[in-house]
């Protein structure tokens, strides 16, 4: 009884820090209705050309269950805070590590918005969401809950 009791404890811990985990990631999302996240170790932000921001996060596969991984980056010209639209300028793409790749294509809704860009301290922050199509097959996928919160050098 007493094991059995530990164990319960145990797994609602291992579940509520599996939630926080996400919620705290400083780049997130969920694809499909699954979490993608990724730690500030994963998470760069370059800045080229005064305005463009180019911000790539990595998630390293589990083997153990059927997670998303791969990389997401996001190319986006923004001058100031505001929502931009997805298109030809401001791109959103996901690779799952050599499998399918998806694209925000200007066509299907997408946009980013940006909450903080804070050119002295040197972070931005915003949200997203938006419709992928697939490279391979068109198939599509939906991005919601999307967020990053990152510094540059």
């Amino acid at each position: 009884m007493k094991s059995a009791f530990t164990f319960l404890i145990l797994s609602c811990i291992i579940t509520i820090s599996g939630c926080k985990k996400f919620e705290d990631a400083p780049f997130r999302c969920k694809i499909g209705g699954k979490e993608f996240s990724t730690s500030d170790e994963l998470l760069t932000v370059t800045v080229s050309g005064g305005n463009n921001y180019y911000i790539q996060a990595t998630r390293v596969s589990n083997p153990l269950n059927d997670d998303l991984y791969g990389e997401i980056k996001l190319d986006i010209v923004v001058d100031s805070v505001g929502t931009y639209p997805l298109n030809l300028q401001n791109t959103w793409r996901w690779s799952n590590n050599g499998g399918q790749t998806f694209r925000a294509n200007g066509v299907e809704p997408g946009s980013v918005t940006i909450t903080q860009l804070d050119m002295a301290g040197k972070r931005i922050s915003g949200t997203f969401e938006l419709v992928a199509v697939g490279d391979d097959d068109n198939a599509t996928k939906t991005v919601t809950e999307g967020f990053f919160d990152s510094k540059w050098n």
